[in-house]
């Protein structure tokens, strides 16, 4: 599951296949937040990008990865700001995004 988080197809041209790959991992990071922790994390609806609104995603986005930083007080990044159009910052968005996303997981232990 991890893996798809880094890396939208370029064939995915509204990258509906990553957003929903990449919301099962927020899924199951909850999840395991729940059992482990004992939390209940807020689930905001990531699964379908609308370029319409695009800051509203970013910023729910940006929520729930607030929230699972928060709970093992892990350093994060603001992954609001980002322009998909342009590959290096899709790239390096995509790279933080991961990071956080491996690093919460190394903290469950998923």
């Amino acid at each position: 599951m991890l893996a798809s988080v880094l890396g939208i197809n370029t064939g995915d041209s509204d990258f509906s296949q990553w957003s929903w790959n990449h919301y099962l991992d927020h899924r199951e990071i909850r999840d395991a937040i729940q059992t482990q922790k004992h939390f209940n994390l807020e689930v905001q609806e990531i699964d379908v990008i609308n370029f319409n609104d695009l800051q509203s995603w970013l910023e729910r986005h940006q929520i729930m990865h607030n929230e699972m930083n928060a709970v093992f007080e892990l350093d994060g990044n603001d992954l609001t700001v980002v322009d998909f159009r342009d590959l290096g910052q899709r790239q390096s968005w995509l790279w933080l995004n991961f990071f956080e996303h491996r690093n919460v997981r190394a903290a469950l232990k998923i």
